[in-house]
C-alpha cells in the first residue's frame, strides 16, 4: 500500500521512491523477520521454567532482529553506494545503522522476552491463538 502511494511511511511518506530510501532495506526485510518469528515461537515445544522460557522468547527476538539486520544493512550500504553516491564502507555502514541501534534494540528483545513469558500462557487458555499452538 505505501509503495502505491498511501502515505503509511515514516514522515507520512509513500510511493515508488521510498524504494530509493536508504531504509527501505527494513521495510524489505519485516515479512522475513514476521516468518522467523512465527516459525521460531509456533512450535509446540513450550519452555519450562521461568528463566528458561525467558531466555527462548529473547533467543525468538534476537534471531528475528538479526535477521532483519542482515537484509538492511546490505541494502543500505548498496543504497548509500549508488543512490545516494556517498562514499560508504562496511564499517562507516555499521557506524551510520547498526550501532546507534543494536543496544536498545538488545534491551528491546529482552523486555519482549520477559512480557512473552507473562502473556503467552494467557494467550494460550484463550480462542486468540491457533489450535496447533495450543
Amino acid at each position: 500500500m505505501g509503495l502505491a502511494g498511501l502515505p503509511v511511511f515514516a514522515g507520512g511518506t509513500g510511493g515508488i521512491q521510498r524504494v530509493l530510501s536508504p531504509s527501505f532495506g527494513f521495510l524489505l526485510g519485516y515479512p522475513f523477520v514476521s516468518w522467523v518469528t512465527g516459525a521460531l515461537s509456533s512450535g509446540k515445544w513450550t519452555p519450562q521454567g521461568r528463566m528458561r522460557a525467558i531466555l527462548w522468547y529473547s533467543f525468538v527476538c534476537f534471531a528475528a532482529t538479526a535477521v532483519l539486520y542482515a537484509i538492511a544493512l546490505p541494502c543500505f550500504h548498496l543504497n548509500m553506494k549508488y543512490v545516494a553516491q556517498t562514499p560508504t564502507g562496511v564499517v562507516r555502514t555499521l557506524q551510520a545503522a547498526f550501532l546507534p541501534f543494536v543496544i536498545g534494540d538488545s534491551i528491546k528483545a529482552v523486555v519482549a522476552g520477559y512480557l512473552a513469558y507473562r502473556i503467552v500462557p494467557m494467550l494460550r487458555g484463550s480462542e486468540l491463538l491457533i489450535d496447533r499452538i495450543k
